[in-house]
């Protein structure tokens, strides 16, 4: 005898729960869900769990690399604001000029502006100095015979050539002035100053 309960029954067969029935058919404790929705909005949940600990785990293995960088690059951006990073064996001093005034002791009564730039590159070997101005057409000229100890300590002795640049002597990086009077008279600023002065950035030099 047949009963309408929804679903057709085998003869002598028990009834089939339906939460059981989804067991069968999904796996044992597989997706608890009654509807599309909730599966949906679970697995959702489960991309943007996911997603965030990739993310997280991206950001723990990349930040020693990222200080790292930024730690090179701003040794990098002091050494050449400084001139601390050079060719080796040169080394380049940075002049300003007093335009409509003059200089009274370190100090200009008129308006300050970029000079030239002197570049010195030593020879221990052959115990020689040689030096241009950056830009200038004018040819280079040589000192000697001289002391070279590196390219930031040397001292040379008085030569004809002498008149055509600023010193005789470099130490620790700096130009000493000469009293002699063999050479010109210049005015060092930092390398920042002057590359300020040449952008017209008067205020901030």
């Amino acid at each position: 005898m047949a009963t309408r309960t929804g679903e057709s029954r085998l003869s002598g067969a028990p009834a089939l729960d339906q939460n059981r029935a989804d067991d069968l058919l999904l796996g044992p404790g597989a997706f608890a869900m009654t509807s599309r929705d909730e599966w949906r909005s679970h697995f959702a949940d489960r991309v943007k769990m996911m997603r965030a600990r990739a993310v997280a785990v991206w950001a723990k293995s990349r930040l020693p690399v990222l200080v790292g960088a930024a730690v090179v690059l701003f040794a990098a951006g002091l050494g050449w604001v400084t001139d601390e990073i050079t060719i080796q064996d040169e080394r380049t001093v940075y002049t300003a000029e007093c335009r409509g005034g003059e200089w009274l002791d370190a100090r200009c009564t008129g308006h300050l502006v970029a000079g030239p730039r002197y570049r010195f590159r030593a020879s221990k070997g052959s115990a020689e100095v040689s030096f241009w101005t950056v830009g200038d057409r004018d040819r280079s000229g040589r000192l000697a015979p001289c002391a070279v100890t590196n390219g930031r300590n040397w001292v040379c002795k008085p030569c004809p050539e002498a008149a055509r640049t600023i010193t005789l002597q470099m130490m620790l990086g700096q130009p000493v002035v000469d009293q002699t009077g063999s050479t010109k008279a210049f005015h060092a600023v930092p390398k920042w100053r002057w590359w300020t002065l040449r952008w017209g950035l008067a205020a901030v030099a």
